[in-house]
């Protein structure tokens, strides 16, 4: 039936042909209709008296400074272990704020990672400036739901820190984006950049692989 075909829907399917094979390196996403979704509140707690536990409900600047007075409160209660829980974060696309969380973590002075975009220039480098808060033992728990500059950190803990990561691959996004809003009200996501560790290979498209896969229910994960 020729006479069902118009110009509008062949530059329709075109579009849809064109982010189909670039993948997820470009997002449509719609129009914003409603109020950002709040993250959960930053949770912590001391099990057997020894081991931290911590969830930042995302990568931002209320939650690091949340960070900091936890890691303080752990040292003098003589925290020896720490479960870092990535999952469930909200997306973060904030790179310089996930490399102070590791700042946290790592020796002053060492390399963090860079984002390198188009033809492998590197547009920006993060080297941590500050001495850690915390030197001990790392378990990061990460999932599918594990997003963003969240996957930097995530690597980052396990290779400059030695971490354990348990639980499942992560998304696979740990990309910078630049947004584009459209005449339409929907939004245009284009990386720009992808994040590279030093001597290590780069995480997009595949995600941070776990030490020790643990497949959980996304239900019981919520609970």
């Amino acid at each position: 039936n020729p006479g069902a075909l118009n110009e509008t829907e062949l530059l329709r399917a075109t579009l849809d042909g064109v982010l189909d094979r670039l993948g997820r390196r470009v997002q449509l996403l719609p129009a914003k209709t409603s109020p950002a979704v709040t993250s959960a509140p930053f949770y912590r707690e001391i099990i057997d008296d020894h081991i931290g536990y911590l969830r930042p409900g995302d990568l931002s600047r209320p939650q690091l400074q949340e960070l900091d007075i936890t890691l303080r409160g752990f040292a003098g209660k003589k925290v020896d272990a720490l479960i870092l829980d990535l999952r469930g974060s909200a997306e973060a696309n904030d790179f310089a704020v996930a490399a102070e969380f590791a700042n946290r973590f790592v020796t002053n002075g060492k390399p963090l990672f860079s984002l390198r975009g188009p033809g492998g220039k590197t547009t920006r480098e993060f080297v941590s400036d500050q001495a850690p808060l915390y030197r001990g033992l790392i378990v990061v728990l990460i999932d599918s739901e594990t997003i963003g500059a969240t996957e930097v950190l995530a690597a980052i803990l396990r290779f400059e820190n030695h971490a354990i990561l348990i639980g499942q691959t992560t998304a696979g996004l740990a990309v910078d984006y630049s947004v584009l809003p459209l005449p339409s009200g929907r939004i245009l996501r284009v990386a720009v950049a992808e994040s590279i560790l030093p001597d290590e290979p780069a995480r997009y498209p595949d995600g941070v692989q776990p030490d020790m896969p643990v497949v959980l229910a996304p239900a019981a994960k919520q609970q």
